[in-house]
């Protein structure tokens, strides 16, 4: 019974609140971009926590809120190449969601790379971290500041930054 009664007081903060942006003749709920301050990874911040997290992220929310495709060059450039993941709504408000994608080491070594993310629609900020399964166990992470934009201001994955 509780968990029904805080689910049903998320969802009626986040309607009382509002969630940014409307649903298009697209389909899509809101498209986020999301500049990431990376560190971790145990490597220096100018490393980027080793590589495994992109300096941008981008968000697409479809399905009434209830699915996401995350677009950055790490997804792009993976096995997988295009990853939509499932959206959980915090108490909070916020947004949780995680993906995984394998990705090569700096030895050319494919691994699997499991991401999660917090995104706070109204605030635009949030969380990233990445665990890699093949020998590090140090914290990557990433704090996002994001913005609302169009869906037709997503970057081919060629003029992503890398």
């Amino acid at each position: 019974m509780n968990k029904i009664l805080c689910a049903v007081a998320g969802a009626v903060a986040v309607l009382w609140a509002g969630v940014p942006g409307t649903v298009g003749a697209s389909g899509v709920d809101a498209v986020f971009r999301c500049e990431v301050e990376r560190f971790g990874g145990g490597k220096p911040v100018s490393e980027g926590g080793g590589g495994w997290l992109s300096p941008q992220t981008f968000f697409e929310f479809s399905d009434n809120w209830q699915k996401v495709q995350v677009i950055d060059t790490r997804v792009t450039t993976s096995r997988e190449g295009t990853v939509y993941a499932k959206v959980k709504q915090a108490r909070d408000g916020s947004f949780k969601f995680k993906w995984r994608v394998s990705r090569p080491t700096s030895l050319d070594i494919w691994t699997p790379v499991g991401y999660r993310a917090e995104l706070d629609p109204q605030s635009k900020t949030g969380v990233l971290r990445a665990k890699v399964s093949l020998g590090y166990h140090s914290r990557i992470r990433g704090e996002l500041t994001c913005e609302q934009i169009k869906r037709s201001d997503i970057p081919e994955p060629d003029q992503l930054q890398f």
